[in-house]
Formats: C-alpha cells, structure tokens, sequence
C-alpha cells in the first residue's frame, strides 16, 4: 500500500515461487524509490492455499487472502459457525473478525446479496419442484446449479431440503484470512479494492491501450509511453477516491460522459476573441467539486 493509501498492484502465479522472489525485489525497489512505509498482498482465492500462503509468509509478506469457504472444514464449520456480533461498515458490508488458533479471519457480511441469495436459491427449489411434477428428473440431475438441491434414492428423485438450509450459511458472506493487524473493516475494504484494482488494469489494457507501444522499439519512446499510461491510471484512481471521499455516488460511465461533454470555443465578438465553454451537464459539476478544482469561467478573454 502506498503512503498516499492507493494500492499497487501486480500479478504473481500461485505456487510460481519465482514470481515472488521477483515480486519481492519489486517492492523493495518500490519501498526506497517512494518511501513505501507497509506493503500488504491482496489476494484472491487462487492463492489461498496452504502452501502459498506459508510461501507468502516466509517472502515477509503480510496479506489478505480471500478462502473457500464450502471446500475448507476450517472455513465452513468453525470461522462460519462461531457466533458473534457484525460491525456494520455501511449499507452493504458488515465484518466480524474470528481467529482460529494464531489464524485470523474476517467474515464479511452483504445483507443485500445475502437476499438475493435467497431469492435465487428460492427461484431454482420452486423449478425443481415443477420439474420432478413434470417427470423431468433428468434435466435436473445434469444441472450442476440443481444437483446440489436434489436427492435420488431407489424411491426416487425429491428435493434436498436439509442442503438448502446449510446453503443459508453462506448467504452473502465471504471469507478473509489475515496475518495483518488492520481492523477488521479494513480487511474487507483492501479486499473489495481487488475488484477495483482489476479493473482498473483492464481500462490500463484496453482504454488507455499501455499495448502495444508502437515507438519502433526506442527505450526512451516505450518507457516515456508507458509512464504517460500510468499517470493517467493514476488520476483515475485518484479521482474516484476523492469521489468516494465527497460521496458522489455516481456511475463511473456517467463521470466521463458528463465530463468529457465540456467543451470550449473560441468567440469574435467586437474585434475581441473569447473562449466560451459549454455548461456543466450532469453530474459534472460535483466532480469539479469533488476534486478541489474550480470550473473554467464561462467566459474570458484570450
């Protein structure tokens, strides 16, 4: 994590111990160019497993790992069936932290998803009932979504009402495991930062377009190209921070369509030039706001 509190991101391997070893010199380069005072991994579950996370441990590195929650006992029936209260964080996220031994977890908790959990898992019992009245017990037992929900004996095909309520457990949850000393809300918000991260390297692919560089091989060219890239997924991530901040809560398609409307033109009138600039449109004029940034006038001499 950088001081400023953006996050860097990169991409490793699971169990590819090389990429960690060049993950590792990475940072530190990083850590004394920057004065990068803590560096906390933010994993998904691909790297959940034992040996990356001991991998992980014996690189020095803290993290964040997201776990399975049905296929790992520990998970499923110690972390997921200790009691305890949630610390609501905001709308959507509540946590609760669970230790195990010397491991921790974070249990987070999404009301909304977890009621449209339910409403989903309701919707596929009420057409495997309509299903088995109809004979088509087949069509059931080839579908993965509905296998799980059914129970075939010698006297036949019913529904497995007892594994519809062990699903209930997992209803918009997720679970972290952590070696970090961040509160348990941070975890989570680290995390859910994964999401963003990602895709913030897909608009540094294809919005951006980092690649290819066509700058006939020159060092100079490539690296000046893929600088004016980052910059720019730079201002990005910091925008949408200052976004969060003002809670502008706005789509982010609708932030550049609104913005990238401004325009401006230049206006002859009485022997003078002008530059004119169109009108705030949507939500533009919060996102100036947002940022600290003062709106061009809508007219000044040039």
């Amino acid at each position: 994590m950088r001081r400023d509190g953006f996050p860097v991101c990169c991409e490793i391997w699971p169990g590819n111990t090389s990429d960690l070893r060049t993950l590792k010199s990475v940072v530190e380069a990083l850590r004394k160019r920057f004065a990068i005072r803590k560096v906390v991994l933010v994993c998904d579950r691909g790297m959940g497993s034992a040996h990356n996370l001991a991998d992980l441990e014996e690189a020095g590195f803290e993290y964040v790992v997201g776990t399975k929650m049905r296929n790992l006992r520990e998970v499923r029936d110690e972390v997921l069936g200790r009691a305890g209260r949630y610390q609501e964080v905001s709308e959507k996220l509540e946590v609760k932290e669970v230790r195990v031994e010397d491991r921790r977890y974070v249990v987070c908790y999404n009301p909304q998803e977890a009621a449209k959990d339910r409403r989903d898992r309701e919707a596929i019992l009420e057409k495997m009932r309509k299903k088995l009245a109809s004979g088509g017990v087949k069509a059931l037992i080839n579908n993965r979504g509905y296998k799980r929900f059914l129970k075939v004996s010698s006297a036949g095909a019913a529904l497995d009402l007892a594994a519809a309520r062990r699903e209930e457990r997992y209803d918009g949850k997720y679970v972290l495991r952590t070696t970090t000393k961040l509160p348990a809300a941070e975890v989570a918000e680290a995390y859910k930062q994964l999401t963003w991260i990602e895709r913030l390297r897909r608009e540094l692919k294809d919005v951006v377009e980092v690649r290819p560089g066509f700058h006939r091989q020159k060092r100079e060219n490539v690296k000046g190209h893929i600088f004016a890239c980052f910059l720019a997924l730079y201002r990005v991530a910091l925008l949408r921070r200052k976004l969060q901040d003002a809670k502008v809560e706005a789509p982010w398609d609708e932030v550049i369509r609104d913005l990238s409307s401004l325009r401006a033109v230049t206006v002859e009138l009485g022997g003078e030039s002008y530059l004119m600039r169109s009108p705030l449109v949507g939500c533009a004029g919060r996102v100036f706001a947002a940022a600290g940034v003062r709106p061009p006038p809508l007219a000044q001499p040039v």
